[in-house]
């Protein structure tokens, strides 16, 4: 069976972003009279560009509204009493016995699991190829 594929070539009327220019690297100023010669633009000052560039931070600092003064107030945190967890009982030597048994049990079992899991699998492949 054949199968091609035929694929109409791309045509685009304008380009995508006709408002990009090449970013030049502007003559370093004072931040604070950088801020009152650039004008950022809104998407500028609400992305991540303010925690890079000195020059956004500054103005976006000068366009936050001033703090309510009962807002900044110190509050005491409140104090939380978390009881000391009981000391655990040591594990007498019989214990340590049925913990060692217990747990290499539970690792054969796992294994046995994975065996048989990987059997059945071969087993179902070796079918379906036939």
């Amino acid at each position: 069976m054949n199968v091609s594929v035929l694929e109409k070539p791309l045509q685009l009327d304008a380009p995508p972003w006709p408002d990009l220019r090449p970013v030049v690297d502007p003559p370093r100023s004072p931040p604070a009279a950088a801020a009152a010669q650039a004008d950022f633009e809104p998407w500028e000052l609400h992305s991540e560009l303010v925690l890079v560039c000195p020059e956004l931070r500054q103005r976006s600092l000068e366009l936050l509204p001033e703090p309510a003064s009962d807002a900044l107030a110190k509050r005491p945190r409140p104090v939380i009493l978390v009881p000391a967890p009981a000391p655990e009982p040591a594990l007498p030597h019989e214990g340590i016995l049925r913990y060692a048994v217990r747990r290499v049990g539970e690792m054969t079992r796992l294994g046995l699991a994975i065996v048989g899991a990987v059997f059945t699998l071969a087993m179902l492949a070796e079918v379906l190829a036939r």
